[in-house]
Formats: structure tokens, C-alpha cells, sequence
């Protein structure tokens, strides 16, 4: 049986959330993991560059996922998209401002 439409892309909305959340913890994560040791210098600052990469990827894909989440109109779909668009962009906004 086929899964329905609005399945579909609240699927899709919940991998941009995740994707968004790893960016997030990625960025800020990298002065920690410095701080203690864990990654060296340029380790940190790979961290914060794949961690901003990561975010632009999530809010990419909850552009597409909101817009076609509104397009059928199912509210959890749109609500995920938008919350995956802001957490996406704030990795991607604080590694840019470095």
C-alpha cells in the first residue's frame, strides 16, 4: 500500500529537523570538543565548516518540504519545515559571521 502524500513530507520534515539539530550541535559543539581535547584546531574549525554546510543542506530541504507541505495543506508538515528552516539557519548564520 502506498503511503499517503502528507506522509510523505512530514517524513521528509523530521529528516530536516535532524539534519538541522546535528548542524546546530556541530557548531556548537566544535569550542567545547576544542576545549577539552578532543579535536584539535583544525578539527574545530572542520566542525564548524561542515556544521554550516549541514545547516544550509536542512534549511534547503525545509524551503522544499514547507512549500510542498503548504501546497497540500497538512499543518505538521509545515510546522516541522519551519522549525527545521530556523534551526538550520542559525549554524549556518553563526559560522558565516566568523
Amino acid at each position: 500500500m502506498a503511503t499517503p502524500v502528507s506522509a510523505r513530507f512530514s517524513t521528509l520534515a523530521i529528516v530536516a529537523v535532524l539534519v538541522a539539530l546535528l548542524a546546530a550541535i556541530m557548531v556548537a559543539g566544535a569550542g567545547p570538543a576544542y576545549r577539552l581535547n578532543l579535536v584539535g584546531l583544525g578539527g574545530a574549525f572542520s566542525l564548524i565548516r561542515w556544521g554550516a554546510w549541514l545547516g544550509l543542506a536542512a534549511l534547503v530541504l525545509a524551503v522544499f518540504v514547507g512549500s510542498q507541505a503548504r501546497r497540500i495543506r497538512t499543518r505538521r508538515g509545515s510546522a516541522l519545515a519551519v522549525a527545521a528552516a530556523i534551526v538550520g539557519a542559525l549554524p549556518f548564520g553563526i559560522a558565516c559571521a566568523m
